[in-house]
């Protein structure tokens, strides 16, 4: 239950961020948000200024979202689909 609503309140805080970015937010799935982000292909992302504060806005609104005793983190994987995903470094 915590996992759900920790997501459910992330949603709720990312929301109205997310207006000046060219994002949707798809879908949750368990503890996972899945974003739609409009670029012309996946190697612009890597230098792309507005989707590396996208990717900072979203991780840090995730990880203030509630404040536990067990500090958790937030991992960002970013591809054209589920199977083709690669881990974002920062």
């Amino acid at each position: 239950g915590s996992a759900a609503d920790i997501i459910k309140s992330a949603m709720v805080a990312l929301n109205p961020k997310l207006n000046k970015y060219p994002v949707k937010m798809l879908l949750q799935v368990h503890d996972e948000l899945v974003f739609e982000y409009l670029a012309p292909n996946l190697e612009a992302l890597k230098t792309d200024a507005q989707f590396q504060s996208f990717i900072k806005e979203v991780k840090s609104t995730m990880l203030d979202v509630v404040k536990t005793k067990v500090p958790f983190d937030v991992g960002i994987e970013y591809g054209h689909n589920w199977a083709q995903m690669q881990e974002w470094s920062e």
